[in-house]
């Protein structure tokens, strides 16, 4: 049988190699489109995580990244704002209030390929690109529970404590490679949780195309610290 794509020397021609590339992307998009028409019940991790899969097979020729920023309110049993999903807690144990912290960084770790995927197209890197997985909010009971906060250090002896769900990894090592608190950047560990404040979960690229490890931060510190110059990979 005739190949078509092979010159008459055995070798790929400019213009059929143009066309292999244009095929093989164009069945990439398609199916990119065909699993979000299909799975009309996948969650929006599960289409974050796929468009950044697809971006990165693709070799950035691929659709647009699709990640959006989730609006959470972690509750002790008091009044949540309609336009956020609402986690209830036992505000009593704040092992719970961590525990669901967690999980919201755990998602947001895998959504971004754990550190292991290239999902970057830009021409310049001048400036680290940001994504905000989730901004939290803590309810009233929440705040009045803790009035000085918590310090950040407990929250991390807590990830080095306890595993995924469902998994026998802990979570300080999956999200930072890490089996000790001990080994883990201060930057981390120093200050304490406001449950005043709004907190956002984020991850990103840094300027030597390095994934930037999951970050619990007000959007203050964040700006304050120089962490992020620009937050362009999720919509709001």
């Amino acid at each position: 049988m005739k190949n078509y794509f092979i010159g008459k020397r055995g070798e790929l021609t400019t213009t059929q190699i143009i066309l292999l590339v244009v095929l093989i992307v164009s069945f990439a998009v398609l199916i990119y489109f065909y699993t979000q028409l299909q799975l009309g019940g996948t969650s929006e991790k599960q289409i974050c995580h796929n468009s950044i899969v697809l971006k990165n097979k693709a070799g950035g020729l691929g659709g647009a990244i699709d990640c959006k920023t989730t609006y959470m309110c972690i509750s002790g049993g008091g009044e949540c704002a309609s336009s956020r999903q609402k986690i209830s807690v036992n505000a009593e144990d704040n092992s719970e209030i961590f525990k669901q912290m967690a999980v919201l960084m755990s998602d947001c770790w895998w959504m971004f390929g754990e550190g292991s995927i290239d999902y970057s197209n830009w021409d310049t890197f001048d400036k680290n690109h940001c994504a905000i997985c989730s901004k939290i909010k803590f309810d009233l009971s929440i705040q009045e529970r803790y009035p000085e906060g918590v310090d950040f250090e407990q929250f991390y002896n807590y990830l080095g404590l306890e595993n995924l769900l469902g998994k026998e990894e802990k979570y300080l090592t999956y999200l930072y490679g890490v089996d000790s608190v001990d080994n883990l950047s201060e930057m981390y560990k120093t200050g304490k949780i406001n449950f005043s404040q709004e907190y956002s979960i984020i991850t990103g690229i840094n300027t030597e195309e390095r994934s930037i490890p999951v970050l619990v931060k007000t959007l203050d510190e964040v700006h304050e610290q120089s962490l992020c110059g620009v937050f362009d990979i999720t919509k709001n």
